[in-house]
């Protein structure tokens, strides 16, 4: 059975749920509402949703929900606190490569912020041979990468590898042959939003 919340989440709801206990016990009413708040956030923050997968061939979902920041030359999504942080591969493929990088944690929708930040970049290699390169990057917030894929690993479209916490943005270089289909300030969902469209063949 799906989990609703991601089990990275767990530690900060029980932390977060000993706090309220322990304002309870108190009797400090303004602090178990204030820890209620901010557990129901990272409850919201980690939720895991199932998503309705397109089943079209040739096609790409996005790995991320959020907000399109740039489609040039890559496309990159933000995402903010309230979108949800779980990251879906955009293709049925092999992990043929990954690898991680630290940095710093400047502003995640900076357009240098895959040359500067904490990341993590993961190539998958499709049924035609075609490679697509998923980058995770870290945020300003956002201090934990979690990935949960191996080279040689296999996933398919919509399938969840990885979540950033608090604040992040992810990065997909298509392969020649596809058509970007999204634009800045486009809002995108992870394992839904078509991002990428095979380009039509000729006409004979």
């Amino acid at each position: 059975m799906q989990r609703p919340i991601a089990v990275e989440g767990y530690p900060f709801l029980f932390m977060g749920l000993s706090v309220m206990a322990l304002f309870a016990v108190l009797g400090f009413i303004g602090g178990l509402l204030l820890a209620g708040c901010v557990t129901a956030f990272v409850a919201f923050f980690f939720r895991n949703p199932h998503r309705e997968v397109p089943q079209e061939k040739g096609v790409a979902v996005s790995p991320a929900d959020g907000s399109v920041v740039t489609t040039q030359p890559c496309i990159g999504i933000f995402m903010s606190p309230f979108n949800c942080h779980i990251n879906r591969a955009p293709v049925d493929g092999t992990v043929v490569q990954t690898s991680y990088k630290t940095g710093t944690f400047k502003a995640a929708y900076s357009p240098k912020a895959m040359e500067t930040n904490e990341h993590h970049a993961m190539t998958l290699r499709d049924a035609g041979g075609a490679e697509w390169k998923v980058v995770q990057i870290a945020g300003w917030l956002a201090r934990r990468i979690v990935s949960y894929v191996r080279e040689g690993d296999g996933l398919v479209r919509g399938e969840r590898f990885g979540l950033i916490r608090f604040g992040s943005r992810v990065d997909i270089y298509c392969p020649s042959g596809y058509q970007i289909t999204v634009k800045e300030g486009d809002k995108v969902k992870a394992g839904k939003t078509i991002i990428a469209r095979v380009h039509p063949l000729p006409d004979p």
